[in-house]
């Protein structure tokens, strides 16, 4: 006999045992009423509430002046590598080096705050996900009050189950990602009077 005959034989004698055991229902009863599980879409909530779109905005700002920064010393670059070529032939072989030495410097530099810039953005990126999880959290959890909610689901985190529901507690969510949001701008606009 070889090992697969075995398995099979074990496989064949456990199975009957395992379809009793499915069988088997356990005897704690919960009534229905006692769960209230509550499902929501945070992306939709992020996207929807101000504060999301806020943040967005932000980040957006943020890359667009990185991405303009980059293409003025990416210019330049090109203008002074464009001048080296014109001026070369009446350059002496001193002159030129210098010049190449210097445009190498450029480069580098330019490469660097590049490098910065990206750094900045997914460091910016990962406080952005910070704050707006903590709104999303206060107002989830003050939706789940309201609501006598026993479990809040993340539904884009799984499977969704009804999607008609999921969109008002989404809404509620939102009001209060909104309703806080607008609260820690409150001492910003006094203090700009």
């Amino acid at each position: 006999m070889n090992i697969k005959h075995i398995f099979s034989i074990t496989l064949l004698l456990a199975t009957p045992f395992a379809f009793a055991l499915t069988d088997i229902k356990p005897e704690v009863k919960m009534a229905s009423s006692e769960i209230k599980i509550k499902y929501f879409s945070a992306s939709d909530a992020v996207r929807k509430a101000k504060v999301g779109k806020a943040v967005s905005d932000e980040m957006e700002n943020k890359r667009v002046g990185y991405e303009e920064d980059f293409k003025k010393d990416e210019a330049a670059y090109t203008k002074k590598i464009k001048d080296l070529q014109t001026k070369a032939p009446t350059m002496s072989d001193s002159a030129k080096h210098s010049a190449e030495e210097s445009l190498m410097k450029m480069k580098r530099d330019i490469e660097n705050k590049a490098k910065g810039y990206d750094e900045d953005l997914k460091l910016a990126m990962n406080q952005a996900q910070e704050k707006i999880s903590k709104y999303l959290f206060e107002a989830a959890k003050k939706a789940g009050i309201e609501e006598g909610a026993t479990l809040l689901h993340d539904v884009d985190r799984d499977i969704v189950i009804n999607p008609d529901k999921i969109s008002g507690f989404t809404n509620k969510i939102v009001k209060h990602m909104d309703s806080a949001y607008e609260k820690s701008l409150e001492p910003k606009k006094i203090a700009t009077k």
